[in-house]
């Protein structure tokens, strides 16, 4: 299990403001645009990850809970196994914690990002940043369907007004607009964390990752538009 304590030069005892001002200096240090050594994609892609789970107040409480356990799965495996497990033959199991879905991702991408800077042919990576542009808005799919479903609930709503009560308008749209706020604040926070590793596996400008994914976007939500209303 990764120390991401360790790896932002922290104790267990660190501030919000520690961990911030350490992930600030790091990211300075390490980042591609900056670093020129191999290991900085890396290195920064690491440190990115420890901040966001320890800068995050729940994420952290469950990063220490898990810590724990598997600081106690050891020290146990330890003492079984120099004990009667060892006679028995018997053997204490450990299971590794499950590695996050940002961070399965941030693996396959960087071996995708490896493919695409090792290839020669212009259209080989032209086609391989296309996929990837493609593989990133899917993500986002979701996100906007489900923007699309509350925005044309909200119009229904204000379009039926006569047979409703000001207090039925009030808390229904006070509940659309927070979870449609959440919607897009969810997809913003992800958004930025995908551009920050897709600028950095495929040795791009985070302005040129986001341009292209954006742009990509629209043309597949256009697409999809075009192809609902084909159907109909």
């Amino acid at each position: 299990m990764k120390n991401y304590y360790a790896l932002l030069g922290l104790d267990t005892k660190a501030t919000k403001a520690d961990i911030k001002k350490s992930y600030r200096k790091l990211a300075t240090k390490f980042h591609p645009d900056k670093n020129s050594d191999a290991d900085a994609p890396a290195k920064f892609i690491e440190i990115t990850e420890a901040y966001n789970v320890l800068s995050d107040k729940k994420g952290r409480a469950r990063y220490d809970l898990m810590r724990w356990q598997a600081m106690k799965q050891q020290r146990e495996s330890r003492e079984s196994f120099s004990t009667e497990s060892y006679v028995s033959g018997s053997f204490t199991t450990m299971v590794p914690p499950k590695v996050s879905l940002r961070t399965r991702r941030n693996i396959a991408q960087k071996e995708r990002g490896t493919l695409y800077k090792q290839s020669k042919e212009g259209f080989d990576k032209l086609t391989s940043l296309g996929v990837e542009c493609l593989r990133i808005s899917s993500r986002y799919l979701l996100h906007i369907l489900g923007v699309l479903l509350f925005s044309f609930i909200s119009y229904s709503m204000w379009t039926d007004l006569g047979q409703m009560s000001w207090f039925g308008i009030a808390t229904g749209t006070i509940i659309l607009g927070y979870i449609l706020f959440k919607i897009i604040e969810d997809a913003t926070i992800d958004f930025v964390k995908d551009m920050q590793a897709f600028s950095v596996f495929f040795g791009l400008t985070k302005k040129k990752a986001s341009v292209l994914s954006l742009t990509t976007l629209l043309l597949f939500v256009i697409f999809l538009i075009w192809l609902i209303k084909l159907r109909m």
